[in-house]
C-alpha cells in the first residue's frame, strides 16, 4: 500500500529528528489514530519504526481531551459526567446554606469549569445534549 509506504517513511524522518535532538519516541506510549466517518471501516496499517509495531488507538487522551476516531466526543463525555454529577450534588447540599452569590461562585468553580473546558471542540455534538441537560436540571 503507497499511503503505508509513506506514512512508515514520515514516521522514520519523524523519529531521526528526535534523534537528532537528544529526544526519544516512548513506543511503549506511543499510538496512532485513523480519523474516519461511521459507516467507514478502518483501514488496518502496519506502522513500524526502529522494528517497534505502533499500535492503532480507537481513543486517546490529549490534553484532557479524550479523542476517538470518529470525533464523537462520546468518550469525552463519558469522562466529564460524572465530575459534572459530583458538582451538581454539591451544589443541591449547598443550596440551603448558603447565598445566591456563593452559590454561584461554587457553580463556576466545580460545574462550570469541568463544562467549559474545550467546549468549542465537543459542544456541537450530538452527546452534549446529555451535558446540557445536567445543566438545565441545575439552574432550573
Amino acid at each position: 500500500m503507497n499511503f503505508e509506504r509513506i506514512l512508515n517513511t514520515n514516521f522514520r524522518i519523524v523519529n531521526e529528528w528526535f534523534n537528532f535532538n537528544f529526544l526519544s519516541l516512548n513506543f511503549d506510549k506511543t499510538y496512532y489514530m485513523q480519523f474516519t466517518t461511521k459507516s467507514k471501516i478502518l483501514n488496518d496499517l502496519n506502522n513500524e519504526c526502529n522494528n517497534k509495531t505502533l499500535i492503532q488507538a480507537n481513543f486517546l487522551n490529549f490534553l484532557g481531551l479524550t479523542l476517538d476516531f470518529t470525533l464523537s466526543w462520546k468518550q469525552h463525555i463519558d469522562a466529564i459526567i460524572p465530575k459534572l454529577n459530583k458538582a451538581c450534588y454539591i451544589i443541591r447540599r449547598l443550596k440551603l446554606y448558603l447565598s445566591t452569590t456563593v452559590l454561584k461562585m461554587v457553580y463556576h468553580a466545580f460545574f462550570h469549569s469541568v463544562m467549559s473546558f474545550d467546549f468549542i471542540f465537543w459542544g456541537n455534538s450530538t452527546n452534549s445534549r446529555r451535558v446540557f441537560k445536567l445543566q438545565s436540571e441545575l439552574l432550573g
